[in-house]
């Protein structure tokens, strides 16, 4: 995995990333597999305030985004970029907060959250690198 360019990053967001490394490292994985369950994976989906109990079992990348950027404006004291978006529980929510406050950009670049969405399904990332059309990312 190549690092990540932080040189290009706001301060918040290079915290973000550097939580999400972290996690990288520990190995969390889903148990059992295909679950969307396991201790850590229950800790992204229920956050940093504890409010998302009716997400538990559902999939958690978004989640695991929100968590991560959570983690680091509670550790620089300030409010975080997503309060007042919601859950942001899925690749859907987060393009509409997105939409709605003038954050939705074309080109990823390191420190976005990215996603996809495909027939009804989607996925929701952090950037960590971007190099000409391929990109390195930290995903749950």
């Amino acid at each position: 995995m190549p690092d990540p360019d932080y040189d290009v990053m706001s301060p918040l967001m290079q915290a973000a990333v550097r939580l999400a490394r972290i996690e990288l490292v520990k190995g969390v994985v889903e148990i059992p597999a295909g679950s969307n369950r396991g201790p850590e994976v229950e800790q992204y989906q229920l956050g940093r305030f504890r409010d998302g109990s009716y997400l538990v079992g559902l999939a958690w990348c978004a989640r695991f985004v929100v968590w991560c950027i959570e983690g680091a404006a509670i550790a620089f004291g300030v409010k975080s970029p997503t309060a007042g978006g919601g859950d942001l529980a899925g690749a859907t929510k987060w393009l509409a907060w997105a939409r709605r406050t003038g954050r939705l950009i074309d080109e990823p670049k390191p420190g976005c959250v990215a996603l996809v969405r495909v027939e009804g399904h989607g996925h929701v990332w952090l950037v960590t690198r971007v190099e000409g059309y391929r990109h390195a990312t930290i995903e749950g």
